[in-house]
């Protein structure tokens, strides 16, 4: 039997029994990261709407559903498997890339409801008639589980997040789902999560909820009693501090307040979690601290910067999940007609490589240099913004030399506040040595909105103190360039480092030498990728650790 008709057959056994739903995926050449497709009728006609996702967006494709496995044949060629849920059995399609077809069917274990007209009934997880204690409880179903019409705006919010847990969790096989809810508040949502692992998918939930209210706490213990959730607990703490009995599958986050989110997304990387679920709250740390001078017309306008450092917030947030190795997608959790807190992060471990790893993670901290501006998350993880300049390196001019000398004053200041008292002794450097730089034009600064930052004098070609080592040079390239006498204030985190990386693009080789005690500077030239090259001694008859790096 061919390919072709082995994979047809597939396809006539998927649509002989009713379909809920189908998911195309594993691009091979495909123009589409992910297909999905569901039942619907339009006009009348029954159709398989295919919903069609790239990075960015997503495109809706109506077929008549007599001609849907023909659509889905033509698209297996340019994809690797694809999943479908009937009623009564679920199947998967898998084509290697030899073209082997791995074909697999199983007895579902529920039956979903048919999906109702186009743009008539939404079908929902939680349908009307089933009664469900905590949306009883809340108001939003009568006890005979008919919906409250008042509360129709909270039904659809619920089923809306449902969705995002369905599209993760219907298509893992294990037996249990462990859930870490922090900042769970009066957990309505959190109880109903329970209802639908046990009641919907008929797996077990074993799930945790944080919140700092005691009260609250208290009160969700008795309910979690009362509708016999055994596997739903409470804890009454901070989501800083927080320990986890076991590692969860799923940690979910719903408005935890400002760096609280942060706090909640580092435990779940640290912990490995499968699944990530969250919507970002009070978004204040980088609104406090943000100077974007690139960006006036955004920034002199408090409701527009507050929203604005909110988005470049969850943006940052989303990328460095990514550097984690996860899939992240930032959703709309509800119309913002309801609630301007409308943001999904949702994250997938995946098999991300190294490069988009290294990628996102660049792309967080060029954004935060950008503003000027810090992120706890970043933090958390052990990193710190890009510096991005907002101002320019020039030659020192004579009339520079008052402000240079105040640069040197602080440099020495600082070197003497990480304990290094063996540097830059006797009022090193003296003015006549930068009088000298500067007449020579080997003196740089960085200059930015008319204020000095940095300074350093940049010196091709060979150096005499450089002509003996204890060690070895990491190359010989000549000419080269020689950094002495660098000070920044301070003002600008990264400034020093991309000072140094400035050199070293204009020169293609530099040569650098520090004391043993300026930590500071050892560690900055490690993190450049510098190379410590031996000892060699200075003009002042002491020793100095001597490094170089060649682009």
């Amino acid at each position: 039997m061919s390919k072709v008709e082995t994979l047809r057959q597939g396809l006539e056994e998927v649509f002989s029994l009713p379909l809920i739903r189908l998911t195309v995926s594993n691009p091979r050449g495909g123009e589409y990261k992910k297909i999905t497709g569901r039942p619907m009728e339009v006009k009348g006609q029954p159709v398989l709407q295919l919903e069609k996702f790239t990075e960015t967006q997503a495109f809706h494709e109506n077929i008549p559903m007599a001609e849907a496995a023909d659509r889905l044949e033509g698209l297996m060629a340019h994809y690797g498997q694809l999943d479908a849920t009937c009623q009564g059995a679920v199947f998967c399609l898998k084509v290697s890339k030899k073209g082997k077809l791995f074909f697999q069917k199983q007895a579902a274990k529920t039956l979903s409801p048919l999906p109702a007209a186009h743009n008539r009934q939404k079908q929902y997880l939680i349908t009307e008639g089933m009664v469900v204690p905590p949306l009883v409880d809340l108001g939003v179903l009568t006890p005979d589980g008919r919906i409250v019409k008042a509360k129709y705006d909270k039904f659809k919010q619920i089923n809306r997040f449902l969705e995002f847990l369905d599209d993760l969790l219907s298509k893992d096989s294990r037996d249990t789902v462990r859930i870490i809810d922090f900042g769970c508040g009066k957990s309505y949502l959190t109880f109903v999560v329970y209802y639908y692992i046990t009641e919907i998918l008929h797996k077990k939930a074993d799930i945790a909820g944080l919140d700092l209210k005691k009260d609250v706490i208290d009160h969700c213990n008795e309910v979690a009693v009362k509708y016999g959730y055994d596997g739903l607990r409470f804890y009454c703490g901070d989501i800083k501090d927080y320990v986890a009995e076991q590692a969860p599958d799923m940690v979910i986050t719903l408005h935890a307040c400002d760096t609280a989110t942060d706090y909640a997304l580092f435990h779940a990387m640290e912990w490995g979690a499968r699944y990530i679920l969250s919507v970002p709250c009070c978004q204040h740390e980088l609104n406090f601290v943000v100077k974007a001078q690139a960006l006036p017309p955004v920034t002199s306008y408090g409701i527009l910067k507050e929203r604005f450092c909110a988005l470049a917030t969850d943006a940052v947030r989303a990328k460095l999940l990514e550097s984690r190795g996860y899939e992240v997608q930032v959703l709309e959790f509800i119309d913002l007609s309801h609630s301007p807190k409308n943001l999904l992060i949702r994250a997938k471990k995946a098999n991300v490589s190294e490069k988009k790893r290294l990628s996102a993670r660049k792309d967080a901290q060029t954004l935060l240099g950008q503003l000027n501006g810090g992120n706890t998350l970043l933090k958390l993880m052990g990193g710190k913004p890009a510096f991005v300049p907002h101002g320019r390196m020039r030659k020192t001019r004579p009339e520079d030399i008052d402000a240079v000398m105040a640069l040197y004053d602080v440099g020495r200041a600082r070197m003497r506040e990480c304990g290094n008292t063996e540097q830059w002794t006797g009022g090193y450097p003296h003015r006549h040595m930068i009088e000298e730089d500067v007449r020579l034009g080997r003196s740089y600064v960085y200059e930015e909105d008319g204020v000095l930052h940095a300074v350093l004098a940049l010196i091709w070609g060979e150096d005499p103190t450089y002509a003996q080592i204890d060690g070895a040079w990491l190359s010989d390239k000549a000419p080269y360039g020689t950094i002495h006498r660098i000070a920044t204030d301070g003002q600008l985190p990264g400034l020093g480092s991309w000072v140094i990386q400035w050199c070293l693009d204009l020169c293609g080789s530099i040569r650098i030498d520090t004391h043993e005690d300026n930590t500071l500077m050892c560690r900055t030239l490690d993190k450049l990728g510098f190379a410590y090259c031996g000892t060699i001694i200075c003009d002042e008859g002491t020793p100095r650790c001597a490094y170089q790096k060649d682009v």
